[in-house]
């Protein structure tokens, strides 16, 4: 067994090959100077040479080919101007011409699919375009893409997972669950509730006492059930069990 220390929050990995990334909220591991940023040994556990510097927390890690992308809530990454996400050589540590144009807020999650790299967290522009917490960036440039959701403000996502079809995101505001077309740009059509393939609100107020509210978004015919689970995953209740567009 082979056990590592560090100081401060893991809270991203991302496993290539035999090394590991590390991402988080911390200044050492395994007893040396670390900032944010490591890379160890998948089998030993033994600290690399990999040492990037990110001068702020960071939140989620992605590996394509020899980069490594990394988003959270930094200004710098070695030395350079990167806020809240970098392109990062995953051999050298050295940081990659990736500017994604500005960036106000905070990168919560990020997933590479093809060419392209989606982004998701807290912020209002992303590579150089008005974005709200989710946007698509060109992998080699950082720029935006014309793919815009059309996400409402103040919609913080947390997470995110994709493939070459579909796009779903999880966030802590007003759109719990989402499905997105990568082809799809969409307007919104509830507040907070963007026409997409499935748009699923968190209830509202939360906790409630008496009535409370939760917006489900269909933007064509379709069955839909919608239950109240326990935390067992027993159904409660049942809100909804009908076709049509709701």
């Amino acid at each position: 067994t082979v056990t590592r220390m560090a100081v401060g929050a893991r809270t991203a990995l991302a496993l290539a090959g035999s090394t590991v990334y590390l991402g988080g909220y911390f200044s050492f591991m395994n007893g040396e100077l670390r900032s944010n940023l490591a890379a160890v040994d998948a089998i030993t556990g033994d600290l690399t040479a990999w040492n990037p510097v990110a001068d702020g927390g960071v939140n989620t890690l992605a590996v394509a080919g020899n980069t490594v992308y990394a988003g959270g809530r930094f200004l710098n990454v070695g030395g350079q101007s990167r806020g809240a996400i970098a392109a990062i050589d995953a051999t050298s540590g050295a940081v990659l011409p990736f500017d994604r144009g500005g960036v106000n807020a905070s990168v919560n999650a990020v997933a590479v699919v093809g060419s392209r790299l989606l982004v998701a967290g807290g912020f209002s522009d992303m590579g150089g375009q008005a974005r709200n917490s989710l946007a698509e960036l060109e992998r080699d440039t950082g720029l935006a893409t014309n793919w815009n959701p059309g996400i409402a403000p103040f919609s913080f996502m947390q997470t995110i997972a994709a493939n070459e079809t579909f796009i779903w995101v999880g966030g802590s505001y007003q759109t719990l669950l989402a499905r997105f077309s990568h082809g799809h740009i969409a307007d919104v059509s509830k507040p907070g509730m963007p026409v997409t393939e499935l748009a699923l609100s968190r209830v509202w107020p939360n906790p409630a006492r008496g009535l409370a509210q939760v917006m489900l978004s269909l933007p064509r015919q379709s069955h839909a059930r919608v239950s109240v689970l326990d935390v067992m995953g027993r159904e409660m209740a049942v809100l909804a069990d009908a076709s049509g567009s709701i």
